[in-house]
């Protein structure tokens, strides 16, 4: 059996090499973006602005798997609940533990896939000018960094408050249970 803080380094491990394949494939998104505006296809956009809308998000993602990978130890031990010593000796992972744990996870996903799009969305809308003719899309484009905007904020408080949400949807289950009992 594995140990659920060896199962928390092993996932915050697959994590960072998850993040950091996004980030590879957002770089390789740049050159989409920028070999048109190196070779003056287009006017509206030069290197560095296709540079700062793709390649930052991206430099991002590959910055915070490094992190993730280096620190993966004790970022696993900020995500596991406090466990009484006498249960972190056995080799069993109870499903209440896990609950908290995958509830962090799932926060820390949802808050750097957004916060990255969120940082995309916002580079664009002031890299792109409105005077080429994408002025109808800057709406569209407010709404979706609030939405994504949103959606880190939901991820950071998943993120730090997972365990009180499991102990909260685990008393939502159990309250049926009671009376059948």
């Amino acid at each position: 059996m594995i140990k659920l803080n060896e199962l928390s380094y092993l996932i915050i491990r697959v994590l960072a090499i998850v993040f950091f394949l996004f980030g590879l494939n957002h770089l390789m998104n740049l050159l989409e973006f920028s070999i048109p505006s190196y070779m003056s296809i287009v006017d509206y956009l030069s290197f560095f602005e296709a540079f700062l809308m793709v390649g930052i998000p991206a430099c991002i993602l590959i910055i915070v798997s490094i992190v993730m990978w280096l620190l993966a130890g004790r970022i696993s031990s900020l995500l596991l609940p406090k466990v009484a010593p006498a249960e972190q000796e056995l080799n069993i992972v109870h499903v209440k533990y896990l609950e908290g744990y995958i509830l962090a996870v799932v926060g820390l996903l949802l808050a750097v896939f957004s916060f990255t799009s969120m940082l995309r969305l916002v580079l664009t809308y002031f890299v792109i000018p409105t005077e080429q003719g994408f002025a109808f899309t800057n709406q569209v484009q407010l709404y979706s960094i609030v939405e994504q905007g949103l959606r880190f904020i939901i991820g950071i408080v998943l993120f730090v408050k997972a365990e009180g949400f499991a102990r909260l949807l685990r008393k939502i289950r159990s309250v049926g249970l009671k009376e059948q009992s």
